[in-house]
């Protein structure tokens, strides 16, 4: 079993690598200019909440290896791309600090969260005497949540992006017009 499960974890990291790569390289471009930094942004979300649905049933072995491969390729070629992209329109000031503050206690408290709702759901089933399938449901519902309000977010980050990026349109006080013209 320890060998299966290292071979398991092995080939999905392996085939993240290579098509992350594969897309980062080839295929990235291609998705900023035709969907724009805002569109690029909303395939992480929306690949998860098809994903979410997909485990709300019984998977098999290679669907989950699919899935990790998938969601990892779109992380790291996709998603982490579009995150750097996002910061460009900061100031260098504010990038710094808010990247950082991000990307440090903001994604561990997020981490903290999800385990500490997850006991939670546990134990309310342990407590209520109910199947333990109902925590994974439950669970679900909240990862359900945590998305939707993720794919609003990044839709809304997206929004400000095109209206702040060289050539956008921004407000400024009273003054509206290019960020370079501001």
């Amino acid at each position: 079993l320890n060998v299966r499960t290292r071979l398991f974890f092995s080939d999905t990291f392996f085939y993240q690598g290579v098509l992350g790569a594969l897309l980062l390289v080839v295929m990235s471009r291609g998705l900023f200019r035709h969907l724009k930094v805002r569109g690029t942004s909303l395939l992480m979300p929306i690949f998860s909440l098809f994903s979410l649905a997909i485990f709300s049933a019984p998977l098999s072995l290679e669907m989950l290896q699919l899935l990790l491969v998938i969601g990892g390729t779109l992380n790291y070629a996709v998603n982490n791309a579009t995150k750097e992209v996002l910061y460009t329109v900061a100031s260098t000031d504010a990038k710094f600090k808010i990247k950082t503050l991000i990307e440090g206690p903001g994604m561990r408290t997020g981490d903290v969260i999800a385990s500490v709702v997850s006991l939670g759901c546990g134990a309310l089933v342990a407590v209520m005497g109910l199947p333990g399938t109902l925590k994974d449901q439950l669970y679900l519902v909240f990862c359900g949540l945590c998305v939707l309000y993720w794919l609003r977010e990044i839709n809304w980050a997206g929004q400000q992006y095109e209206k702040r990026k060289p050539g956008g349109t921004v407000t400024n006080g009273s003054r509206t017009g290019t960020l370079t013209e501001i």
